[in-house]
């Protein structure tokens, strides 16, 4: 990964991003089983939280 950033300055800011998007998965699946009625993508997301 180092070696990316070296190659590429903004990359460093990219991966900042990534990480804050990845870390939204789960809460995105929770609230996709709250508008769509499926307890089990609820539960499978809201499981990171607890």
């Amino acid at each position: 990964m180092q070696h990316m950033i070296e190659l590429n300055l903004d990359m460093e800011g990219l991966l900042e991003r990534v990480k804050f998007y990845q870390g939204t998965f789960a809460l995105q699946e929770a609230l996709f089983g709250l508008e769509n009625d499926d307890p089990e993508a609820f539960h499978a997301g809201i499981e990171a939280y607890r």
